[in-house]
């Protein structure tokens, strides 16, 4: 989409009111939290303790998410003018960091009402991955609507639970969801399903069974599937859509509870200078697995 206009975006995680310097052993896990506890924990909390300034992201990736996840909102966020400056030479628009869309920009910006500015050619594509986006929901719901036909989409839903086997508060937003469905968009500059395959088994297997545990948990749905929609990062968009395996989401559940386990009994010791392989005393791996067999969890 050509140059991209940097905005300010606040993605500050907030944990009750205590916000995310809290390090209690009550501390809500997130499956993003668990996953990078399990690689390096005391990277995780100095991150965490030193957090970098509002993330910047671009127009043109703030303009996605909101006209894919919230396009109700998209007009009171953005603004699509007809009138910026054209290269005579290439019939488009000049680029955001060019000096004549700088000076144009500078003459129009208080006209603009705050709205972060969308430039035509951009918009153009912007309704392309909204499309093919749109069609493969479609496709999703539909599976999920033979099980619960009266379900109807949810976007952007945040959830809180309590893990049943480490009775750990929980914390998360799911993307997409509809009945038993969970939906998750990722963006990728290579659509083989080797690439899929190995994100999903080794990425986002703890994200998608923990969002699958959490709706069994909060709104007692029975056998929750969880799919992945990859979309190519660039022109055609294209989308490849993978359902993630019942042996994936085991290895994830356990996953998540390990990372648990570890703050917890790291939290408990003052946090010291850590280890690999610390577990919190009775909820060892193998514990774990007994536990949820007993409990005829996954």
């Amino acid at each position: 989409m050509g140059d991209e206009m940097v905005v300010e975006i606040d993605e500050t995680e907030k944990i009750g009111d205590e916000g995310e310097n809290y390090f209690g052993l009550d501390r809500p896990m997130s499956p993003s939290s668990a996953k990078s506890i399990l690689e390096d924990a005391e990277i995780w909390k100095w991150k965490k303790e030193h957090p970098e300034p509002p993330k910047k992201e671009t127009a043109i990736g703030s303009a996605t998410h909101c006209l894919l996840l919230e396009p109700e909102k998209f007009d009171d966020k953005f603004i699509v003018r007809e009138d910026v400056p054209v290269n005579k030479s290439t019939q488009n628009p000049f680029g955001r960091t060019s000096q004549k869309f700088k000076d144009w920009y500078a003459g129009v910006e208080h006209l603009l009402e705050g709205k972060i500015l969308i430039m035509p050619n951009e918009f153009q594509e912007l309704k392309l991955i909204q499309k093919k986006y749109n069609n493969a929901v479609d496709m999703i719901v539909a599976i999920g609507k033979k099980k619960y036909p009266d379900s109807k989409i949810e976007h952007e839903r945040e959830i809180n639970w309590i893990d049943p086997v480490t009775n750990h508060p929980c914390k998360g937003i799911i993307d997409s969801m509809c009945g038993n469905i969970i939906m998750d968009l990722k963006t990728t500059g290579d659509l083989s399903n080797r690439t899929i395959t190995n994100k999903i088994n080794y990425e986002y297997h703890i994200q998608a069974a923990a969002y699958a545990d959490a709706l069994q948990q909060v709104d007692g749905i029975e056998n929750p599937r969880v799919y992945f929609m990859f979309m190519l990062s660039k022109p055609p968009y294209n989308i490849r859509i993978k359902e993630v395996t019942e042996d994936v989401l085991e290895n994830g559940l356990l996953e998540f509870r390990r990372g648990i386990a570890l703050y917890r009994n790291w939290a408990k010791a003052g946090f010291p200078a850590i280890y690999r392989g610390i577990e919190i005393e009775g909820l060892t791996p193998y514990r774990i697995h007994e536990i949820q067999a007993a409990n005829g969890k996954r």
